[in-house]
């Protein structure tokens, strides 16, 4: 829950996929807000109402989603990432070939 403040604002001001909602940027620091129905309309409203702004964030958010799909599907870099993390660990802890392929005499391809 702690990097939620820091993944809105990615998501919102760098990847342009999305609002912020209930979060005063008055002063030092920017602190929570509780958020009303009437905001979450409001910011609803502005993904959904057919401006250019609108539709920007939602072809950002398409693309972030294919992106996405594609870093954890057969041969992405997620998969692959993690496959030679517990290839590693094997490796370190005595267990397995090291590949990654096989978690404790099983093939991961099942789990995926």
């Amino acid at each position: 829950m702690a990097e939620q403040a820091a993944n809105a604002k990615h998501v919102a001001d760098i990847v342009g996929a999305g609002v912020r909602v209930g979060v005063k940027t008055t002063g030092a620091k920017a602190a929570p807000e509780l958020v009303g129905m009437a905001q979450v309309a409001e910011k609803v409203q502005e993904l959904m109402d057919g401006s250019e702004a609108g539709r920007r964030m939602r072809a950002r958010a398409e693309h972030v989603r294919q992106a996405a799909r594609a870093a954890v599907g057969e041969g992405g870099t997620s998969r692959l990432a993690l496959r030679q993390m517990v290839g590693e660990l094997q490796s370190s802890y005595g267990g397995g070939d090291g590949d990654g392929g096989r978690i404790n005499g099983t093939s991961n391809a099942s789990s995926n």
